[in-house]
């Protein structure tokens, strides 16, 4: 296209832009020759998506480029000369001002949903003056076996719509996917009429069916500002078929971890109350199986949730949601029930100990379940990383880890479908992050937590020897080392007096004599992690220091200072406390 012509093309619409009036519409919304509304010195804050320079002149072609970007619904014409196109929900809210009389704003009306309301009441008036439908009700109730009829008004913008376009018609999903079953063809009638103002369209739909209750719509032209679907949701009443399933479908497959799964199971009359039962359950062996009649949807902490009109949501899918459901309706005395058979197959991986980050020193259990078709299982193996360095290491029967015990797996056989649950279990884990990877029958799941450094159960002793004076040097570990053995250092060697240890503590008795002076330390090992140490030096403390005949937990007095002392790492031990015992008074 020329330059010219594109000048003489810009000025005929800005011609049109600024003449063209819809009597029909509101009366300060103007009509772009493409279908925009516009009107001048106002804006639609915010939102925008991009900026074109163009000129007073031109300033009408503003409505045309946001026309021409799919995801522009309004825009604004003025500040710096330039247009503005913005994406804007349909209740944004116009602010008028006066920029020299040359700014303008509008929106591209078949973009904004109809289903919103808007702020702006003038938007609102725009929409139900344009098309209407009769009965102009939100919601109906017909019964089975008669006729419903519909109505569909609409006022034509100009010329073209008057000659070349009718009203569409949307149907229930039902419907349009099932022709043949719903017998659409013999049952539904509609009608075409238009005069030199408005055009009307009759829908008819015979012998009205329960499957037939849904949302039914009118619209007009497509492309033009006029757009906007009426929608009106029909109930289908029939005391014998309280609820529907739409297409029959009855056997549904869910991914596994899929969230808000719709499954259409919705009433034929307002005033049903729809329950939901899980009758069976197939990955629970018999003992363990739900109450049959439990109303999922009476449970406020439940993974089910419904709505009337769209039917019943599966939150989140688990493997545990498999099996047989009873989606039923209850109207008075009548109740009616359609059956659900649901599969969720996959993997789950988690810890069955807790979510928090377990500490130093605790036990952590992991569970590992697939549920899948027996055709495909194969049974998951178990891999674990540290600190995330190195390769992931596979636990087996020939590369077992000290600390990590697998049990024996439980193995479920339903029909057609194995469920098959292992668990692991760690114990008197050290302070590390941690990675557990579950593989098998083609699914992966990963695991991680960090272990915690225990900081309050074991405490650093200042222990004065007092002449024939009997004292403990107490060592309290990390719960959840059961099992382990505490050796105790003096002099960074293995001490050979007595000790006495359980599983939270271990003591060594001093008898307050000479040779018991030195430096001490108790050792144990916690598991996964090599050479993780904990190391304390306690120096001498001062005579004016109270004492008693048992050490104590405490802090280290602020007159002291702390210094450290030589370790000597031995192949079982992973945590330490040190104590050093002053000379004999």
């Amino acid at each position: 296209m020329s330059l010219v012509y594109l000048c003489i093309g810009m000025t005929a619409s800005l011609s049109m832009f600024q003449l063209v009036n819809t009597e029909n519409v509101l009366t300060d919304w103007n009509t772009g020759d493409d279908g925009f509304k516009w009107r001048p010195n106002c804006d639609f804050p915010g939102h925008d998506i991009g900026q074109i320079s163009i000129t007073t002149a031109t300033r009408g072609e503003c409505g045309r480029l946001c026309i021409a970007n799919p995801q522009c619904s309004h825009f604004t014409f003025g500040h710096l000369e330039n247009c503005y196109m913005k994406k804007a929900p349909s209740t944004t809210v116009r602010r008028d001002f006066d920029y020299e009389s040359i700014g303008i704003c509008g929106f591209i009306p078949w973009r904004l949903d109809s289903e919103t309301e808007r702020d702006d009441p003038e938007l609102q008036q725009y929409q139900t003056q344009n098309i209407k439908m009769i009965p102009d009700e939100k919601e109906r109730i017909i019964d089975v076996g008669t006729t419903l009829t519909l109505t569909c008004d609409y006022a034509f913008e100009n010329v073209d719509q008057k000659n070349n376009f009718n009203i569409s018609w949307e149907i229930p999903n039902y419907l349009s996917k099932n022709v043949e079953l719903s017998d659409l063809d013999n049952r539904l009638r509609k009608t075409f009429g238009r005069n030199e103002t408005h055009m009307t369209s009759t829908l008819s739909l015979t012998n009205a069916r329960p499957k037939d209750t849904g949302y039914f719509g009118c619209r007009g032209p497509l492309g033009f500002s006029n757009t906007h679907t009426v929608k009106q949701y029909v109930y289908v009443f029939s005391s014998t078929e309280l609820v529907i399933i739409e297409g029959n479908e009855y056997y549904i497959e869910i991914p596994h971890g899929k969230t808000d799964h719709e499954i259409n199971c919705r009433p034929t009359h307002p005033d049903v109350k729809v329950s939901l039962i899980h009758r069976h359950q197939y990955t629970a062996r018999g003992e363990n199986w739900l109450e049959p009649k439990r109303d999922l949807l009476a449970d406020p902490n439940s993974n089910w949730s419904f709505e009337p009109k769209t039917g019943l949501k599966l939150k989140k899918a688990k493997i545990d949601d498999t099996g047989h459901f009873e989606c039923t309706g209850t109207y008075e005395t009548q109740v009616y029930l359609r059956d659900i058979y649901l599969y969720v197959g996959g993997m789950e991986l988690n810890r069955t100990d807790g979510v928090e980050d377990p500490v130093e020193g605790s036990n952590v259990n992991l569970m590992c379940r697939t549920y899948v078709y027996t055709a495909s299982f194969s049974p998951p193996k178990w891999s674990y990383q540290v600190n995330g360095i190195g390769l992931i290491a596979i636990i087996n029967k020939t590369n077992q880890f000290e600390g990590i015990e697998i049990k024996e797996p439980d193995i479920f056989v339903y029909k057609d479908k194995t469920l098959y649950t292992s668990q692991l279990s760690l114990t008197n884990i050290s302070p590390s992050s941690y990675t557990f990877q579950c593989q098998g029958s083609g699914f992966t799941g990963k695991i991680s937590f960090q272990a915690k450094k225990l900081e309050g159960n074991l405490k650093s002793k200042y222990v004065q020897l007092k002449k024939n004076i009997a004292q403990n040097l107490t060592c309290f570990i990390s719960r959840g080392s059961k099992g382990n053995r505490i050796i105790w250092l003096k002099d960074e060697k293995e001490y050979s007096g007595p000790v006495y240890s359980d599983n939270n503590s271990s003591i060594l008795p001093l008898q307050g004599k000479a040779e018991e002076k030195g430096s001490y330390a108790c050792l144990w090992k916690n598991n996964l992690v090599e050479e993780n140490y904990v190391n304390f030096t306690v120096i001498a403390v001062p005579s004016i220091y109270p004492t008693s005949t048992e050490t104590s937990v405490g802090h280290f007095p602020k007159s002291t200072t702390q210094s450290s002392i030589k370790h000597v790492p031995t192949s079982t031990e992973t945590s330490s406390r040190t104590f050093k015992v002053s000379p004999l008074t």
